[in-house]
């Protein structure tokens, strides 16, 4: 009764918490789905940007009200393309927070291959106050990054945008280099244009710097120089702390898979102890295994057996339940302990022992067959399954053979 009252009470159960889990589980399918598709709209969008900048505004617009409910993912990716869109449509930028904010969260997590580009626009949007310092330093993090996730076209823009910064300072040998920079990056991917405004801007600052009066831009430069030099010394600390925690964790793996080297060679020994002992435990074990080895027969013969036996075997007859017993007894006269052997190696059946009996009688497989109504390979099977029961897998029938005449 109480496991009549158990089932229907978990039937009942389950039967309440089943919505549950089926509403749950369609609304983490739609939220998975409703985020992909955001991700999908984004990345067709960031394609808009460099085709119609201001068709790509539009689009973002109308997105805005659906971010609300956006992955976290998916809101700096529509952050990093609105001030994308918001640099190629020309609009006036008043502050890098939001676009710091987005770099921020590449640099913690996120798509780590977007980081670069993040940086780069804060780089855009400093460089669009005139705070050509902090411009620098987000334009030198985005070249530092790794080289597969700065694209030839993104170096060719940092390149041109540093350009213009030193420009700015009346520093033109510098604006030059990074004109020609970006120049070399361009024809990397064929952009015609752009290398056309790169020899364009050489030779119009080249010019500038013809004209322009003898004046000392020392001050300059070494302000710019000094932006350079925190950078690269913050940037070295940072590789230096990633190098040492690389290195830590290396240790650790070291450590662990030593320690598990250990366990697995200790497991093992264990195995083969074990394995020693259980053969140690075994009656004679050694004396067997040598007396098997060398197949030492110690024969048996009584003629009233024999002439049973042959009579029998000639007759393709069985023997019967009286003439095993009268069988087993002559032999146990001559060989007291050889049941007791057989059976502290080995539980056997009764065919299984009868067949040791005839095999010590010296009696061939084809003829135990007949005796036994079995059939010659069962015979075969039989004498194998014994050895290698008995010798932990090892060995053949014949070599069972020898074992059952040496005991």
């Amino acid at each position: 009764m109480k496991h009549m009252i158990d089932r229907t009470c978990r039937y009942w159960t389950m039967r309440m918490l089943m919505p549950v889990i089926i509403i749950a589980g369609i609304c983490v399918i739609v939220s998975c789905g409703h985020d992909n598709v955001i991700e999908a709209e984004l990345v067709s969008v960031d394609s808009l940007i460099y085709e119609d900048a201001d068709s790509a505004a539009v689009v973002l617009a109308k997105m805005k009200p659906r971010m609300t409910d956006a992955s976290e993912a998916a809101r700096n990716y529509y952050n990093l393309l609105m001030v994308k869109t918001d640099d190629k449509t020309k609009h006036t930028h008043s502050s890098d927070s939001l676009i710091c904010a987005v770099a921020e969260y590449y640099e913690q997590q996120g798509d780590r291959h977007l980081l670069p580009e993040a940086y780069y626009y804060v780089g855009r949007v400093n460089s669009s106050c005139h705070n050509g310092e902090k411009a620098l330093l987000y334009f030198q993090r985005a070249l530092c990054e790794d080289s597969t996730q700065v694209s030839p076209y993104l170096k060719s823009r940092i390149y041109a945008q540093m350009g213009v910064i030193y420009l700015r300072n009346n520093l033109y040998d510098e604006a030059i280099n990074m004109d020609n920079l970006s120049y070399y990056y361009c024809k990397q991917i064929g952009d015609t244009t752009s290398m056309r405004y790169c020899e364009e801007n050489v030779r119009a600052i080249r010019n500038l710097a013809s004209k322009a009066d003898s004046v000392d831009n020392s001050d300059r430069a070494l302000v710019l120089q000094n932006v350079n030099s925190k950078f690269k010394s913050q940037y070295l600390a940072k590789r230096n702390n990633e190098l040492q925690e690389k290195n830590t964790e290396t240790r650790h793996l070291i450590l662990v898979i030593g320690v598990c080297a250990v366990a697995v060679i200790a497991f093992v020994w264990y195995l083969l102890q074990r394995r020693k002992a259980k053969l140690a435990s075994t009656p004679d074990a050694s004396v067997e295994t040598t007396e098997h080895a060398s197949a030492v027969s110690r024969q048996f013969y009584d003629a009233d057996v024999n002439q049973l036996l042959t009579t029998h075997i000639s007759d393709d007859k069985v023997l019967k339940p009286s003439e095993w017993k009268m069988v087993e007894a002559r032999l146990l006269d001559s060989f007291p302990d050889f049941r007791e052997k057989l059976f502290s190696l080995y539980n056997l059946s009764e065919t299984e022992y009868r067949i040791c009996i005839l095999i010590k009688l010296g009696i061939s497989p084809t003829n135990i067959a007949k005796l036994t109504a079995t059939g010659k390979s069962s015979v075969s099977q039989s004498r194998l399954r014994m050895q290698q029961k008995v010798f932990n897998g090892e060995g053949t029938a014949q070599d069972w053979d020898n074992f059952i005449m040496s005991i």
